[in-house]
């Protein structure tokens, strides 16, 4: 993976957290009740908190745990499909979806 790519996703997971939190400022619970955009929210939501835990949690936790081998194989496979989804939430980004 080249350096060019870390921080390219870095900079759009940043870009998603503001843009998440902006949301959850603007509409409070009515982000998660919402009935238009209920499934929406919560998918960004997931999508994003994934992407925190994957990018910054576990590198973290990895560096903390350094030396020591307690990185399951499961956790790196629904990493991957975090990813997928967040791939998915931006060519929504792209398509012009709310």
């Amino acid at each position: 993976k080249s350096p060019m790519c870390f921080w390219v996703e870095q900079i759009m997971l940043v870009f998603f957290v503001l843009e998440l939190s902006f949301r959850l400022r603007m509409k409070h619970c009515k982000f998660f009740t919402d009935p238009d955009d209920r499934y929406w929210n919560l998918m960004d939501f997931f999508i994003v908190l994934c992407g925190v835990f994957d990018q910054w949690l576990l590198k973290i936790w990895e560096s903390l745990m350094e030396g020591e081998n307690h990185r399951n194989n499961n956790i790196g496979q629904v990493m991957m499909l975090a990813r997928m989804l967040r791939l998915m939430r931006i060519l929504r980004l792209l398509r012009g979806g709310k």
